[in-house]
């Protein structure tokens, strides 16, 4: 599956926790597989160990996670981000 994922409120001292505070489109199975790859791939790195588990792609609050049907995403493979493109 796709999913659409959207910061909420990036003016939040929540988005700290994050290097990237824009759209995101992951490919996974399932809505929690999408925010936690979205959270282990934006996490903010301090002092050599990445600090994903306050991030606030996980939390309902602070983003949005919706099922995208684009047809400009492949829905079969890995679970990745797709974009932003540049992640690559």
């Amino acid at each position: 599956m796709i999913f659409k994922l959207e910061p909420l409120n990036v003016e939040s001292a929540e988005w700290e926790h994050s290097t990237w505070r824009g759209e995101v489109i992951v490919r996974a199975a399932t809505e929690e597989a999408a925010r936690r790859c979205a959270a282990t791939a934006f996490s903010y790195v301090r002092d050599d160990e990445a600090d994903d588990a306050a991030s606030p792609w996980l939390q309902a609050a602070w983003s949005s996670c919706v099922p995208s049907d684009d047809p400009s995403y492949e829905a079969e493979g890995p679970t990745m981000v797709i974009a932003p493109a540049f992640f690559d």
